[in-house]
């Protein structure tokens, strides 16, 4: 079991929304995004400098058919409320003063499968969320006496998400610094580069930028050296 210690308020609000959504609709969907890496980093004993008050949950919309339209209700019955749609139809953000959570869909799923959120709204597909969800595991927190599981990406399954994070976030750069935080946990590159397949590999040659020791991703991460041994086993360039 992983115990949270947020650090101020404002985490524990976030730790225990997503505990309670967790309780709520406790199948059919992944914690990603920045408390993704949080949790991960938590995992292993570290702390990410890079803080995020939002939360990133992926519908799992294959298993579930109209998961996406459960869980914005379920979002708001817990208070959350529903941000409003863009003038093409998308609307995926709920917020309750405090939080913001991003309600989405995972890439190609195919013009039929229905992710709306609050209709007629509906959400985008994140790229390279099937994967992610074909490698969520679920593990057990406390967060002071409260206690659940969460389900979130593998550690690979967030490496590749934050791969292709870097071409579509409008801030480039965080996605960067969480994915450099993540190759600095990779205990057994060898191990993990077994699991990849030419798609994944295909998608984090596109971070070759990280090899360089140099970058600015790498500022404020302690083992930033073991990050781009990773990086390397991981591309196969160590041979």
């Amino acid at each position: 079991m992983i115990r949270i210690q947020p650090r101020d308020h404002h985490e524990h609000a976030i730790w225990e929304t997503v505990l309670s959504l967790s309780r709520i609709q406790p199948r059919g969907w992944a914690l990603i995004g920045a408390q993704m890496v949080s949790l991960l980093g938590i995992e292993c004993g570290k702390t990410h400098n890079r803080r995020s008050l939002d939360i990133d949950v992926l519908a799992n919309v294959r298993i579930l058919q109209n998961i996406t339209e459960q869980m914005s209700d379920s979002l708001q019955s817990m208070g959350f409320k529903f941000s409003g749609a863009s003038p093409d139809g998308v609307g995926h953000r709920f917020e309750n003063g405090m939080s913001k959570i991003d309600l989405l869909a995972p890439d190609g799923v195919g013009p039929r499968a229905n992710i709306t959120t609050v209709y007629p709204a509906h959400t985008v597909q994140v790229p390279g969320g099937s994967q992610a969800l074909s490698r969520t595991e679920a593990i057990e927190i406390i967060l002071h006496e409260s206690t659940g599981s969460i389900l979130r990406p593998s550690l690979l399954g967030a490496i590749i998400l934050k791969a292709h994070a870097v071409d579509i976030d409008d801030v480039p750069e965080s996605q960067l610094e969480d994915l450099a935080f993540l190759l600095s946990l990779v205990e057994n590159a060898r191990s993990l580069a077994g699991q990849m397949g030419k798609r994944d590999r295909r998608q984090l040659r596109r971070r070759v930028a990280l090899l360089d020791p140099g970058h600015d991703a790498w500022i404020g991460i302690t083992d930033f050296s073991a990050g781009c041994r990773n990086l390397r086993v991981l591309l196969r360039q160590d041979q």
